[in-house]
């Protein structure tokens, strides 16, 4: 994940952003071409968003194309409340590959609730006019998913948002809901949006996020999890250190280490309930970083069938 920006529009009551103590700022587009540059070889896909609203950036169009230019496809998530006919526009004539257009909620009072600030009515047009100007202009290639969070303001709607979209969106995305790691700090306001069915305790696995994912924010931080909204685990900076040099570090050499011998007291993991892995064997993690890979591939990069529209 490259964060274009940190910067948002919204105060939505499950997102962290109202305790980020981080400056807010936009990657300057020389950062962002030579993290392009250094990453080009070891992935095929990056997320253009972490923790901000990536349609604010002004580059971002320049950003999507450098990332095609480059082999690599990317995705944005965008809560469109900006996302006007110009807008539009400018996306759907980038090189984007993947859109997930949050409304969160099927019902006004429900959206006014959650996504304070916003316009349910203004974003509810928005994404319907991408959509219609999107298949218009035949742009099969970039997949359009209107997703809602399940959460506990929301989850009696889900079917009614489901009918309202599945024949608009290549994608209806119903996604659970993220605590963030349920950091300390925002432990007490995450638990008045978690839904009451999501209180099932898994055994614990060692976490693949580690040996396959990374976030670089916007002022070149990089932290490795997408939790990691306030930069706690800041492992190195892009402005000074290689891309490949933190990545074998010895410092996240020992947060793996920490990690296959069941150690998750860092503040990120510690009571985290979002964690990604399986049962260890002799061949972890290589055995959990195939096995995610291809559900990664199957359900989030390549677009369903058809008749298979609903997640």
């Amino acid at each position: 994940m490259i964060e274009l920006t940190n910067f948002c529009n919204l105060n939505c009551s499950m997102c962290p952003r109202g305790l980020m103590k981080r400056k807010v700022g936009f990657m300057d587009f020389g950062l962002f071409k030579n993290i392009i540059y250094q990453c080009k070889d070891y992935t095929d896909f990056i997320w253009l968003h972490a923790f901000g609203e990536p349609t604010f950036h002004p580059q971002l169009e320049q950003c999507i194309n450098f990332c095609s230019h480059n082999n690599i496809e990317s995705g944005i998530s965008t809560n469109a409340t900006i996302l006007t006919k110009e807008k539009a526009l400018t996306i759907l004539n980038s090189k984007l590959d993947l859109i997930i257009l949050s409304l969160d909620a099927a019902t006004k009072e429900t959206y006014q609730r959650i996504r304070v600030k916003g316009d349910f009515d203004q974003v509810r047009t928005n994404i319907k006019n991408f959509l219609e100007l999107k298949k218009k202009l035949n742009k099969r290639k970039l997949r359009a998913l209107v997703q809602m969070l399940v959460m506990e303001a929301t989850k009696d709607e889900i079917e009614v948002f489901k009918k309202e979209w599945e024949n608009l969106a290549d994608f209806v995305y119903i996604k659970n809901f993220f605590t963030w790691g349920n950091q300390e700090e925002i432990a007490p306001k995450m638990k008045e949006c978690l839904p009451s069915c999501n209180s099932i305790i898994r055994e614990r696995y060692p976490c693949v996020y580690f040996w396959r994912d990374g976030v670089i924010l916007w002022n070149g931080d990089f932290v490795p999890c997408c939790a990691d909204f306030d930069g706690k685990m800041v492992l190195g900076n892009l402005h000074r250190d290689k891309l490949i040099d933190i990545w074998n570090s010895a410092t996240l050499r020992e947060v793996r280490r920490e990690q296959i011998a069941d150690n998750y007291n860092n503040p990120l993991c510690k009571n985290c309930t979002e964690w990604e892995g399986y049962k260890k064997d002799i061949f972890y993690p290589l055995s959990a970083l195939c096995r995610k890979l291809i559900v990664h591939h199957k359900n989030v990069i390549k677009i369903p069938s058809q008749n298979n529209r609903r997640r």
